[in-house]
């Protein structure tokens, strides 16, 4: 009756989403057009925030896609800032063992500097005396 869902109660009344259909049989065709409009007027209204809950859900996944695309972004431009810092340290760490090296260098050429000096003194007839 009226396109609306009817419940059939167990001592065999029926009732509808409008009422109860002896309730419904007692209102004017008037009252009744009234009252089927108003049902059609709450279902557009439903149907319109269903259009616009789907149209948000549509920005907002669009939205999480632009978010998931920037962190992408980030996470490549985080990596590559990682591999710049790693190859830094290692030439930071190649820098201060050739540092440590050329140290050792200097040492080793003072110490030959010294020895040549001493075998020069020895060989001219001065001693041992090393400066």
């Amino acid at each position: 009756m009226l396109g609306s869902k009817r419940n059939v109660k167990a001592d065999g009344s029926a009732k509808t989403s409008l009422g109860s259909e002896k309730e419904l049989s007692k209102l004017r065709r008037m009252d009744l057009l009234e009252l089927l409009i108003g049902q059609i007027r709450e279902n557009e209204q439903q149907t319109a925030e269903i259009a616009d809950l789907r149209d948000l859900s549509e920005r907002l996944k669009a939205k999480l896609n632009d978010k998931d695309a920037q962190i992408e972004r980030l996470k490549a431009k985080l990596d590559q800032k990682d591999a710049e810092i790693e190859r830094l340290n290692e030439i930071n760490s190649a820098t201060a063992h050739a540092g440590g090296l050329l140290g050792v260098r200097e040492m080793l050429d003072i110490e030959k500097l010294a020895v040549e000096q001493y075998l020069r003194q020895v060989s001219n007839g001065q001693g041992g005396n090393v400066r």
